[in-house]
């Protein structure tokens, strides 16, 4: 990627959205800057962690990027000068020439970046022969390009030196030879006696889970029980001492093992939580209490409803490329949310109608459901509904296209889906591939949307979400043309544009509700409105509130967590829960528990946040080793008979919403 073209497909986006009001000049230099990873001259200016950057190259980029805007404030305000940006990046600044990195060093041929790349994958590949092929292929590279060898003989060296290096170097004769003469022998695994040891250990640290996140989120409850009226007058700078790491563009803490660390995310404006922040830094001395008091712990965490994370122990937070600090809200992720919210089954009906492609109400629409799907479980059910009606693309009807609500997914026309990640990736990918088109007759869209609710056989409350631009006309044609004869030959009279009486969706709605009542005399539907962009709310709000519901607005894409905070307080649990979630890990297995905290102050019970708990399985990995031999093995699997870890399965690098929920 060290081409201007090369960086802006591997990065460009990533940089790109890091600012606002940014020169092409300042993002050119900044992808240059990528490029750092992957130059063949890395050895000259990046030193164990840390980049080397040139005084002259660093003078460029602030100049450049001096009116860009961050979080709100340029980088000419936010930075006294070019050094002090680099800095606080986390970069070293050089001054001698080769010994740091500049724009010149960004660029090398082609050749070079190839042998580098797969240097890398020798570094951190698994697979002992593919690394020593590749070792072999960089060699005979190196030897192809210094001696200018066509492609045939390169080949022809390539096959040689293959056969010779693995009778000489590697001695697979004599290997062979040895493995025919060995003397085997029997091992006896007791696998009755090693399951238990397993099933003993592993119940031993799900209890010690389950405890330390509940004396947690009771100490949490107490703190915030008694501090209601709690306020403090320090600014967020004020707040920035030993014992707290922001993602401050001016603040590096390093090795913060004793303390907390607070991460806020981007989207959150900062001065509405510190008082949150303030008043969560007494519960370090719980978190250090907890941590010391089990040997499986091995990190504690409290997400905030307001945004913020507070983690135990302390330490910088993950850096880009460039040295931004990663994004993380928890309130996105999977542990968050199946501590707080209960079991839905949710049908979503999007407005795939022309008007959407105005003003960007399309991709709004798609950000919002995003969101939506982020936040769901496994508990959840899910399916998606496209709503539109058939319509002309041309004036003279020469191009009829027929469209009709439709469910979005292939897999599922009749029912709902689990909100597994692999059904969410599925949906948002076709949603992504959608093109609105056609008028805004949204009543067969809702017949599809309570057929699907219908065939549901779980007592989990059934909920539609209704996304749509309120708008009735469409720049489509719905009806075909006329033709009328006269004294001068046929006169063409253009079919109008579609135009949708929004009261018969009302009526229309409203019949499916009576029928799903009397048939399985079930509670009614909940639908929950939502308006899209700056359009009318009529229709969402309408519809919502006749059937139970309520309406709200998406304005834009910077804070749609926050604009849909009336859904996410409407479909909480109200109640604490323990959760504990299926272990994940690369190297070692880490069981999370996680509990919701709700405050009492003001007679009212109040989501305050999640607590989470991190717990290593080595010791259970351990017995799971012992029971391994050419015969037999050890595994894990949960209530749904599915592999938690298992030899013959790559163990799942991330943390994976498939809730435990103990009795």
């Amino acid at each position: 990627c060290c081409t201007f073209y090369e960086a802006e497909l591997v990065v460009g986006e990533t940089v790109n959205n890091l600012f606002t009001d940014t020169s092409v000049g300042c993002l050119d230099l900044l992808n240059l800057l990528v490029c750092y990873v992957c130059s063949p001259n890395q050895s000259n200016f990046y030193q164990p962690g840390q980049l080397v950057i040139c005084s002259d190259f660093c003078d460029r980029i602030f100049t450049a990027c001096s009116g860009a805007v961050w979080k709100g404030v340029t980088l000419a305000k936010r930075f006294d000068n070019s050094s002090h940006f680099c800095l606080s990046r986390g970069y070293t600044i050089g001054v001698r020439s080769g010994s740091c990195f500049n724009s010149a060093t960004a660029h090398n041929n082609n050749m070079w970046i190839v042998l580098f790349c797969l240097f890398i994958s020798v570094l951190f590949g698994s697979n002992f022969r593919l690394k020593l092929f590749i070792v072999v292929l960089i060699f005979l590279s190196i030897l192809g390009f210094t001696e200018s060898l066509s492609s045939a003989d390169w080949g022809n060296s390539l096959g040689s030196f293959t056969q010779s290096f693995s009778r000489d170097i590697l001695k697979v004769d004599s290997l062979q030879d040895t493995f025919n003469s060995a003397n085997f022998s029997h091992l006896y695994v007791n696998g009755s006696r090693l399951r238990d040891e397993m099933a003993e250990e592993l119940s031993h640290i799900y209890s010690e889970a389950i405890r330390a996140v509940e004396t947690l989120a009771n100490d949490t409850e107490q703190l915030f029980d008694a501090r209601c009226n709690y306020t403090t007058s320090s600014t967020i700078d004020e707040l920035q001492t030993d014992g707290l790491f922001y993602d401050s563009d001016t603040t590096t803490f390093s090795h913060l093992q004793d303390v907390t660390s607070v991460k806020i995310p981007d989207s959150v404006t900062r001065d509405l939580i510190t008082r949150d922040i303030a008043l969560t830094s007494e519960l370090t001395d719980a978190f250090r209490n907890v941590k010391n008091s089990s040997q499986y712990v091995t990190r504690l965490y409290f997400g905030s409803v307001e945004g913020f994370l507070r983690e135990y122990p302390g330490g910088e937070w993950e850096r880009d490329f460039i040295g931004f600090p990663k994004d993380y809200d928890p309130r996105l992720q999977s542990w968050y949310h199946v501590a707080t919210s209960r079991p839905k089954d949710i049908v979503i009906v999007v407005d795939c109608s022309s008007s959407m492609l105005e003003n960007d109400r399309w991709q709004l629409a798609v950000s919002t459901i995003e969101i939506i799907l982020q936040t769901l479980t496994q508990e959840d059910f899910i399916n998606i509904v496209c709503s539109s009606s058939s319509a002309y693309r041309n004036q003279d009807s020469s191009d009829a296209t027929y469209v009709d609500a439709r469910v979005l997914s292939p897999c599922a026309q009749d029912g709902l889906m689990p909100a597994t990640s692999g059904v969410k990736r599925h949906l948002i990918s076709l949603l992504k591939e959608e093109t609105p088109f056609g008028g805004s007759d949204h009543r067969d869209a809702f017949t599809l949307a309570f057929k699907l609710l219908w065939q549901r056989s779980r007592e989990c409350e059934p909920l539609i979400i209704f996304l749509t631009d309120g708008v009735a006309t469409d720049p489509v044609i719905c009806r075909a043309p006329t033709y009328f004869g006269t004294e001068e030959g046929a006169l063409f009279v253009p079919g109008p544009e579609c135009l949708f009486d929004f009261n018969q969706v009302f009526e229309h709605v409203n019949e499916l509700e009576a029928d799903y009542t009397a048939t399985f005399g079930r509670d009614e539907i909940k639908i929950i409105g939502i308006a899209l962009s700056e359009t009318d709310t009529t229709l969402p709000y309408n519809i919502s509130c006749s059937h139970s519901g309520f309406g709200l607005k998406i304005t834009n894409t910077h804070s749609i967590y926050t604009q849909l905070s009336p859904y996410f307080s409407y479909t909480s649990q109200n109640t604490s829960r323990t959760v504990l979630l299926n272990p994940y890990g690369d190297e070692e297995l880490i069981l999370t528990a996680v509990r919701s905290v709700y405050s009492q102050c003001g007679g009212t019970s109040r989501l305050i946040g999640v607590i989470g708990v991190d717990f290593s399985l080595a010791d259970v990995q351990l017995v799971l080793s012992r029971a391994r031999s050419e015969d037999s093995y050890g595994f894990i699997i949960n209530q749904f008979g599915e592999a938690l870890f298992h030899p013959r399965i790559d163990p799942v690098a991330r943390l994976v919403p498939n809730p435990i929920y103990p009795p």
